[in-house]
């Protein structure tokens, strides 16, 4: 796990998969692919800003969930 990024420590009460996720970022515009946001669960991605703030919506936390 990335020590700065942790999508472990936000809630996820739908249990979204990655295609579900991936879906919402591309609905907002955003050209993140399944390996991508695989990728950034495990770490490996550095997270853009405008990903932050659609997986913190998608998610319903606040910014600091994630770090």
């Amino acid at each position: 796990m990335n020590k700065y990024f942790n999508t472990e420590g936000c809630c996820n009460p739908a249990h979204f998969t990655q295609e579900e996720v991936v879906a919402h970022l591309q609905l907002r515009g955003l050209q993140t692919l399944r390996s991508s946001y695989s990728q950034i669960e495990c770490g490996t991605y550095n997270v853009r800003v405008s990903e932050l703030i659609a997986l913190a919506e998608l998610f319903r936390v606040d910014y600091n969930a994630f770090f």
